[in-house]
C-alpha cells in the first residue's frame, strides 16, 4: 500500500466505506469490494475477494508505482478518493455523487481532481456516467463491457480499459463456430452486462447462421430456486430436441448468477447428465464460481482478459499482511481474514472463525489473481494524460503549476482520449479508439483437472478490431488437444437441431424453431440443390453426382474426328482432285474435237456443279455457325442445280436435234452454245432464288437440340418440309432428265451419248430412292448430314464418271470423225485417231448440223 500518505477513512451504515489518499491531483475510484445485498440495491453484502478487493489493490499499487517514478508527473503527487460500489446502482450513485461534490469544493483550495477510474459492473457504471457527463468528469472504467458505454453521444466522458462487450460477443460466437455447434441454449443475468452482452451474441450468432434454442434471463434478485428451474429448463429443452442433440449452454451472467448456476446444476444433474458451458469473462478464471461444484463445472470455456495477472502486484499483494500495513486500509482486515478463514485479535471486523490468525501469517502462494492488468492501465491512462498535459501547460516546470492547479477536465479528457503508453502486462501499446474502447483481446480458458485439482487452463486467445467499416473482425486460436469435458462428454459436445441432410436432399423447415429445425427430402432426378432448394438444371446439363452443380452435356456434331466423316472426307478429295484433274485435261484440249463437240460451255457447268458438291460435303464437317449454315443451305441445293441443269439442256438438245431432223434441215431454236449457257444460267437462277427465300423467311442458324439425355447436337436449324420444298426442283430436273436420257436411248450409233447420260440419271435416281427416305426417317440430324453427305458425294462422283472422265478415255482410246473440207453438208467425214491414220467415211444424215460424237 501507498507509504507516507494522509489517510482518511469514513464509515456510514453497513459496508460503505471510503478512502482517501491526500496528493496534489486526485483520481476518484469506485470498486466492487463487497457484493451486493441478496435482496436490495441499498445493502452491501460479504466482501468480494476476487476481484474486488484485488482491484482496489492494483489501483493504489498502481499510484504508489506512479508517485516513486519521476519519469511521470515529476513533483506531483497523486490522491485518490474510493469508494465501495458494493455492485448496485444505487451505491455506486451515492459514491458518484460524493466525488462530484467533492468537485464542488476544489476553488478553497482543495487539490483538483482530475477524473474516476471505475465502476465494475456495467449498469452501475450507466448510472455514474451519467451524474459524472452532466459536470464534465471523466471516467475510465476497467470492468464495464456493455456497447451502450460506446455511444459517445451519451457517454463522452466515458473510456474503458476493457473490450466493449461487442468483442466479447464476437469472440463467443467464435468459439461456438470453431467447434461447428449451430443449435444451443443461452442464460443471461438482467442490466446491462447481461442483457446487453447476450444481445451481441445473439445478433453476431444470427448472422452467421447459429441458432438459439432457448433464450433463458434470470430475475433480478434470483433464488437457489430459480437457479434450478434454469437448470431444468435446459434439460427439458434438450429432451424435446428429438432429431438433434443439444449439450452446449451459453452464459451471459454477472459472477454471482454464474455461481448460482453452477451450484444448482450439481444439484439437478446426475452423473449421467451433463453440459458444456460456454462462459463470458464475469466467470473467467474465478474460482468461487465453482467453489464446492468443480464437478458440474468441468470442462467449462470461459472467456478472460488476456493475460491479466501481472507478476509485480502479485508479489505486492501476497506479502500484504496486518504487521507491515503502513496505511489504514478499512478493507484490508476483513480481505485478509476471509482469505486465511482466521480471526484478527484487533479487527473492528468481527468473523464467525474460531481460528485466530497467526502473527505474522501470510496469504496462500496459490491465491487466485484477478485480471488487475485492466485497474493499473486505467490508473497509468489517467497519470499520462495528466504527464502529457502538465508538459504542455507548465513547460519547464517539473511540479504543479497555476494551470494543472485549476485544472479543467474538459481540457483533461482530449489528453485522456490520445494516450498511448506500455500496457502493463503484455507487449503491446494501450491507446483508445473512436468510441473510448480498447481492441479486444481475450484468453480462452478450460476449467479442468490437473494434477488432481481443477484449474483454469489457457486453451487459446481471440483478437478483434474495428476495421474501415466499423465492423468487428477477429481472429480465434485454440489448442483443442488441451481441452478436456466433462466426463459426461467424453468427446467434443454437439449442439444441433437438426442433422445435415445428405449430399442428394434438401431440408424442408419445421413449422416450429423453422430456422434450426427441418426434415429432409429428395429432388427430382434432373434437379440440383441450390440454397437447399430444388433447381432444375437448364437444358443442355445435367445434375453432378452430388447434385451440387449442372454439368453441360458434351456438345458433338458431324466434325472431322468422325471415322464415317474422315472416309467421306477422304473420298470427296479424291474426287476434288479427280475433278480438278479432268478439267485441266479439258483446258489442254480444249480444241480437240471431242471437247469441242461436248459442248465447253455446258461441260463448266457440270465441272463446277461437281466441285460444289464435293464443297458441299466438306462444309458439313465442319462447327455449325449461322455463316456456315447459310452457306450449306445454299450449297447442298445449287451445287446439285448445276449439275442436272447441263445435263437437262444437253438431253433436250439431243432429243430435239435428232427430231427435228427427220422434219427438215432447219437448225431447231435454242442449240447454240450462248442459248444454252444462257438457260442454264436461268435454271440455276430459279434454285438460287428458291433456296435465297428459304434463307430470308427462315434464318439459317446454329442451334443446339436437347433431346437427348447424354448429348447436345449443334446442328443448323431447319426442317423436313423446307429440306424437301428446295430439293423439289432438282428433284424435277433429275426427273426430267432421266425421261430424255429414257427416250434417246435408241438414237444413232453418232448420238450414242445419250446412254451415258441415261446410265448417269438412272444412278441419280437410284441414289434419291434411297437416300431421301433414309434423309427423312433419320434418328438425328448428324445422320441426316451422313445421308446428305452420301447423296452428295455420289451424285458428284456419278456426273464425273458418267459425263466427264468418258471424254478422257475418248480423247486417248477412242477416234472422231472429223468433217472433210467441203463435205460439210454432205455428211462425209476423215476418220482420224490420235495416232495420225486416218480413212475416209461418208454417211448421208437428216441433221441440220455436223455433230461429232464417240464411238
Amino acid at each position: 500500500m501507498p507509504r507516507g500518505c494522509e489517510v482518511n477513512c469514513h464509515f456510514g451504515r453497513g459496508h460503505q466505506t471510503s478512502l482517501d489518499i491526500a496528493g496534489d491531483i486526485i483520481l476518484g475510484g469506485l470498486f466492487p469490494i463487497h457484493d451486493r445485498s441478496k435482496n436490495t440495491e441499498n445493502k452491501c453484502g460479504r466482501i468480494d475477494l476476487n476481484p474486488g478487493f484485488q482491484y482496489l489493490a492494483s489501483m493504489l499499487f498502481a499510484i504508489d508505482e506512479i508517485n516513486k517514478n519521476d519519469d511521470i508527473l515529476p513533483g506531483i503527487k497523486l490522491g485518490v478518493k474510493i469508494f465501495d460500489s458494493c455492485r448496485s446502482e444505487t451505491i455506486g450513485s451515492i459514491g458518484a455523487k460524493e466525488i462530484i461534490k467533492y468537485t464542488l469544493l476544489e476553488d478553497n483550495g482543495t487539490a483538483p481532481l482530475c477524473g474516476v477510474v471505475g465502476p465494475f459492473r456495467s449498469d452501475v457504471s450507466v448510472a455514474v456516467a451519467t451524474l459524472l457527463r452532466v459536470f464534465n468528469i471523466p471516467q475510465v472504467s476497467y470492468g464495464s463491457t456493455t456497447p451502450v458505454l460506446s455511444n459517445k453521444d451519451l457517454y463522452g466522458y466515458f473510456l474503458r480499459t476493457v473490450p466493449s462487450n461487442s468483442y466479447q460477443g464476437k469472440a463467443m460466437v467464435d468459439v461456438v463456430r470453431y467447434f461447428g455447434w449451430k443449435y444451443v441454449m443461452t442464460v443471461y443475468s438482467p442490466g446491462q452486462y447481461g442483457e446487453k452482452g447476450m444481445e451481441q451474441f445473439y445478433e453476431e450468432a444470427k448472422r452467421v447462421g447459429i441458432c438459439i434454442a432457448s433464450k433463458n434471463k434470470l430475475p433480478k434478485f434470483p433464488t437457489e430456486k430459480d437457479y434450478m428451474n434454469a437448470i431444468e429448463e435446459f434439460r427439458k429443452t434438450r429432451k424435446t430436441n428429438l432429431r438433434g442433440q443439444l449439450d452446449v449452454v451459453v452464459f451471459f451472467c454477472i459472477q454471482r448468477d454464474n455461481r448460482g448456476l453452477i451450484k444448482a446444476a450439481k444439484k439437478v444433474l446426475s452423473d449421467d447428465d451433463g453440459f458444456a458451458w460456454v462462459a463470458s469473462n464475469s466467470w473467467g478464471n474465478r474460482r468461487d464460481v465453482t467453489e464446492e461444484a468443480e464437478k458440474a463445472g468441468a470442462g467449462a470455456i470461459t472467456v478472460n482478459y488476456i493475460q491479466g495477472e501481472v507478476p509485480r502486484f502479485r508479489n505486492y499483494l501476497l506479502n500484504l499482511k496486518p504487521s507491515n500495513m503502513t496505511l489504514q486500509n478499512p478493507w484490508f482486515d476483513e480481505f485478509y481474514q476471509e482469505t486465511l478463514r482466521c480471526k484478527l485479535v484487533n479487527s473492528s471486523k468481527s468473523v464467525d472463525f474460531e481460528r485466530d490468525c497467526k502473527e505474522g501469517e501470510t496469504l496462500p502462494r496459490d491465491l487466485g489473481m484477478a485480471p488487475v492488468r485492466v485497474v493499473i492501465n486505467a490508473v497509468y491512462a489517467m497519470a499520462h494524460a495528466l504527464n502529457n498535459m502538465q508538459k504542455v501547460l507548465c513547460p519547464g516546470k517539473p511540479k504543479m503549476c497555476s494551470e494543472m492547479r485549476n485544472l479543467k477536465r474538459e481540457q483533461f479528457l482530449e489528453f485522456l482520449k490520445n494516450v498511448s503508453f506500455p500496457d502493463a502486462s503484455l507487449d503491446f501499446n494501450v491507446t483508445f479508439n473512436e468510441k473510448g474502447d480498447v481492441d479486444g483481446k481475450y484468453n480462452f480458458l478450460n476449467f479442468k483437472k490437473v494434477k488432481g485439482k481443477y484449474q483454469h487452463v489457457v486453451i487459446g486467445n481471440w483478437s478483434g478490431a474495428l476495421n474501415g467499416d466499423g465492423k468487428i473482425q477477429g481472429q480465434i486460436k485454440l489448442d483443442e488437444n488441451e481441452i478436456v469435458w466433462s466426463r459426461q462428454l467424453s468427446e467434443t459436445p454437439q449442439a444441433y437441431c437438426s442433422r445435415t441432410c445428405p449430399i442428394k436432399e434438401i431440408a424442408i423447415p419445421e413449422l416450429t424453431n423453422a430456422r434450426c429445425c427441418w426434415r429432409c427430402e429428395s429432388c427430382a432426378s434432373d434437379n440440383i440443390i441450390v440454397n437447399n432448394t430444388c433447381r432444375l438444371c437448364s437444358q443442355g446439363s445435367v445434375p453432378d453426382h452430388n447434385r451440387v452443380t449442372c454439368i453441360k452435356l458434351p456438345i458433338v456434331y458431324l466434325s472431322w474426328d468422325n471415322t464415317a466423316a474422315q472416309v467421306l472426307a477422304v473420298l470427296c478429295s479424291i474426287g476434288l482432285i479427280t475433278t480438278l484433274g479432268t478439267a485441266a485435261f479439258f483446258i489442254a484440249e480444249r480444241y480437240h474435237r471431242v471437247i469441242k463437240a461436248s459442248g465447253r460451255e455446258l461441260a463448266l457447268f457440270l465441272f463446277l456443279g461437281v466441285l460444289s458438291c464435293y464443297v458441299a460435303v466438306l462444309l458439313n464437317f465442319m462447327k455449325p455457325t449461322n455463316v456456315i449454315c447459310g452457306v450449306k443451305r445454299f450449297a447442298s441445293g445449287v451445287s446439285m442445280t448445276m449439275c442436272y441443269a447441263p445435263v437437262l439442256l444437253r438431253t433436250n438438245r439431243i432429243y430435239r436435234i435428232f427430231k427435228a431432223a427427220q422434219k427438215s434441215v432447219r437448225r431447231p431454236s435454242f442449240v447454240s452454245p450462248l442459248s444454252q449457257t444462257f438457260v442454264a444460267l436461268g435454271i440455276i437462277a430459279v434454285q438460287c432464288l428458291v433456296t435465297m427465300i428459304w434463307i430470308l423467311s427462315k434464318p439459317p442458324q446454329a442451334v443446339p437440340n436437347y433431346k437427348y439425355k447424354d448429348h447436345v447436337i449443334l446442328e443448323c436449324s431447319t426442317d423436313d418440309f423446307s429440306v424437301a420444298i428446295n430439293l423439289c426442283f432438282n428433284i424435277i430436273l433429275m426427273f426430267v432428265s432421266t425421261v430424255f436420257a429414257f427416250q434417246t436411248r435408241n438414237f444413232p450409233r453418232n448420238f450414242n451419248e445419250a446412254k451415258y447420260i441415261g446410265f448417269t440419271m438412272y444412278l441419280s435416281c437410284s441414289v434419291w430412292i434411297i437416300f431421301l427416305p433414309c434423309y427423312l426417317n433419320a434418328v438425328d440430324s448428324i445422320w441426316k448430314s451422313y445421308f446428305l453427305c452420301s447423296s452428295l458425294f455420289l451424285i458428284a462422283t456419278i456426273t464425273l464418271v458418267g459425263l466427264l472422265v468418258p471424254k478422257i478415255l475418248l480423247v486417248y482410246f477412242g477416234s472422231t470423225i472429223e468433217p472433210r473440207s467441203g463435205d460439210i453438208g454432205t455428211g462425209c467425214y476423215t476418220e482420224q485417231g490420235r495416232s495420225g491414220a486416218s480413212r475416209n467415211s461418208c454417211q448421208v444424215e437428216d441433221t441440220s448440223t455436223q455433230i461429232a460424237t464417240h464411238r
